[in-house]
């Protein structure tokens, strides 16, 4: 008899020598013995999600990696410094000369290229150096034509250098002759790579670039007053001085000039904002991704325990506790789904170098491929709190069956509500996922409101299948067999209809997503604009061409409308009288005092506009200056009625005071201002 009972006290407490954890730990290894059958979609979808967001970040990283390592190539020199319509005073030349510093000149405009022979004509991006351009970096042409000399006089001619682009628009090629203004060149070379595109006005470059030298500038008489023209100043130093100690002495030396400044670090902040807000949305669009993916490891965690549910049973028959079993397919899971990472983390590293030739052809700054743990790590914890999120819920229900289910003949409806620690380890999860997105995030309300949205889908189609379930018990049983059979199965115990439904509506919610914005666009570009709109729009006419001008348009038939509008370029240097920085209370709105803003003047209210606050001065007046502001200008930096605002004009400051708030329809096409003069 004693060994009948030492076999039946060792098969009802099998282990007992063993901790809880190595138990689990044995079991899980027993199980994944029999291979990733039926977690394959759980690998595909966690792989899929991570090794797109580790693609983004990576590449991210890498662009704005190269940024900051070639800061000086990108921006031309350690100091830079912009001026609108003139060039710096000789005063003002000699202080930055000091420190046996380096300086470079060029100029910056936008305006028409044409062929002599044809009125063929393009808009490009002017840009006239000097002998010694670049201070950093190097010119590089296309089929290894040498720089130097290439912008020179020869034979009577000056040189110049297109962008690849140039070809294509005008139909030249090297050696042909290019009209800029009254001055005709001759084209000596293609430009494959300008070190400092990024860092001038042009920034990505949207209009091809045209590179003359500084010398024949004054031939093409397009230096005139009130041209729209930038000249552009870069400060190469000496290894041993701090440039960010000259930059502090420059602004201190002459707080009130007009000039941008800016040094290395910051070499190009115009591409640096625009990759921070395009990795932000590649960023959600691989989470929202993952988040479709984490609903297909919730099913196959739900699909494949189904199938352990009869063991579950007998484990527990035989004395193993819930935290255990929980332990063992979690642990499970967690191996397997580190496997889907891991995967996706491959392919992420892998996907920037090969995207990376692409990019750089397309981008004006280098690209650094390289690795980046963090983008990585960023990855992974994203595919881990997914997996933790949509794998727990499921794990906590199968492990609540209770032993008595095995003499049952459906064992999924002994499904129960997890238990607390269960639902709030989900919760836990799920609070540090939606942290995490927001946390890392460049604009945090942008990530806030996704997280809202995703939450709020969410909970959407959970309400919409437990509607579907409810009306479907409600209706009774039908006559025919097969749709009483159908609909039955849509109510009953362990039905899948809210998985179905969710994993549908998000799958659908994502195409829709992408056919309305990609719709809206459309709409907003074909349908939205005017029938009047303006069909063209000219800008930088000086004030004795306009008669002439005019006299040109309406001598073409079926023109109409033109409409004459002063135009200037000002920047905001005080917002009742502190910095503007220190006035910005949105910062969506920050990019009006960023750099220099059109604006005009004029003695009646525009017809396209509403004032909301405040009334317009009279036709006749002739007071102290006034100015009237667009509600975002007001909104953005809490400017109301009598308020105060300085504005730089041609290197005068102009102090005027608010005198009326407009709301502005920016998709009526017309001439618009957020800012208007008396």
């Amino acid at each position: 008899m004693s060994r009948p009972g030492k076999t039946q006290s060792s098969t009802s407490q099998p282990n007992t020598g063993q901790p809880g954890f190595l138990l689990a730990l044995k079991l899980a290894r027993r199980e994944l013995r029999g291979g990733i059958k039926g977690f394959r979609i759980l690998l595909a979808c966690l792989a899929l999600g991570v090794a797109a967001i580790a693609s983004v970040q990576t590449l991210a990283d890498g662009i704005l990696d190269g940024l900051r390592s070639d800061g000086r190539v990108i921006l031309g020199g350690d100091i830079a410094l912009r001026v609108l319509y003139r060039e710096i005073t000789p005063e003002q030349r000699d202080f930055l000369l000091r420190n046996d510093a380096e300086l470079g000149h060029f100029v910056e405009m936008r305006t028409m290229a044409r062929q002599p022979d044809n009125d063929q004509s393009t808009l490009v991006e002017l840009k006239a150096v000097e002998p010694s351009y670049p201070l950093y970096g190097d010119m590089t042409l296309a089929e290894q034509t040498p720089f130097a000399g290439s912008l020179a006089q020869q034979d009577g001619r000056w040189g110049a250098l297109i962008d690849p682009a140039l070809p294509e628009r005008l139909g030249v090629k090297v050696g042909d002759a290019l009209q800029i203004g009254e001055q005709v060149y001759t084209i000596r070379g293609i430009i494959e790579r300008e070190p400092d595109r990024a860092g001038g006005v042009g920034g990505f470059g949207f209009w091809p670039r045209v590179m003359i030298s500084q010398a024949s500038l004054p031939g093409t008489k397009l230096l005139r007053e009130g041209s729209m023209i930038y000249h552009q100043y870069r400060l190469k130093l000496p290894a041993t001085v701090d440039p960010i100690q000259v930059r502090a002495s420059i602004e201190q030396a002459y707080p009130d000039a007009t000039w941008r400044i800016r040094d290395f670090q910051n070499a190009a902040p115009r591409v640096e904002r625009v990759i921070e807000r395009l990795t932000l949305f590649l960023t959600l669009v691989g989470l929202t991704a993952l988040l479709v993916g984490g609903v297909g490891v919730s099913n196959a965690v739900r699909a494949y325990l189904d199938g352990k549910l009869r063991t579950l049973a007998m484990l527990k028959c035989i004395g193993a506790s819930n935290r255990v079993l929980f332990q063992t397919y979690l642990i499970q899971i967690l191996v397997l789904a580190g496997g889907g990472i891991l995967i996706g983390l491959i392919i992420g590293s892998i996907v920037p170098s090969l995207a990376a030739r692409i990019l750089e052809q397309l981008l004006p700054v280098p690209i650094q491929v390289g690795f980046y743990p963090a983008a990585l790590v960023l990855a992974a914890l994203f595919g881990l709190l997914i997996t933790l999120s949509f794998a727990v819920w499921p794990l906590a229900q199968a492990n609540q069956v209770p032993a008595a289910a095995l003499f049952r003949a459906n064992l999924e409806g002994s499904r129960q509500r997890p238990a607390s620690p269960y639902i709030i380890l989900t919760l836990l999860s799920v609070l540090v996922l939606a942290a995490l997105t927001v946390l890392t995030a460049v604009h945090k309300g942008f990530a806030l409101w996704f997280v809202a949205g995703a939450l709020l889908t969410y909970l959407t189609f959970r309400a919409a299948a437990w509607l579907i379930m409810h009306l479907t018990q409600r209706l009774g049983r039908p006559r025919q067999p097969g749709l009483r059979l159908a609909l039955t199965n849509l109510y009953r115990p362990g039905a899948p209809t809210p998985s179905v439904v969710l994993s549908l509506g998000l799958g659908l919610t994502v195409l829709v997503a992408i056919a309305l914005i990609e719709g809206n666009m459309r709409r907003q570009i074909q349908d939205s604009i005017p029938e009047q709109a303006p069909a063209y729009f000219f800008i930088d006419i000086q004030s004795d061409q306009i008669e002439g001008f005019s006299a040109l348009v309406n001598a073409i038939p079926g023109t109409h409308n033109l409409t004459e509008v002063p135009f200037l370029r000002g920047r905001i240097t005080k917002i009742k009288g502190m910095e503007p920085e220190q006035a910005l209370v949105k910062e969506e709105e920050a990019w009006m005092i960023r750099g220099d803003r059109g604006l005009t003047y004029a003695t009646t209210a525009p017809e396209n506009s509403t004032i909301i606050a405040g009334e317009w001065w009279p036709e006749d007046y002739a007071g102290e200056p006034l100015i009237s502001i667009h509600k975002d200008l007001s909104e953005g930096f809490a400017v109301g009625l009598g308020d105060t605002l300085t504005l730089n004009i041609l290197g005068r400051e102009i102090t005027a005071t608010v005198a009326n708030i407009r709301e502005l329809d920016w998709q009526s096409m017309q001439l618009n201002f957020a800012i208007m003069l008396s």
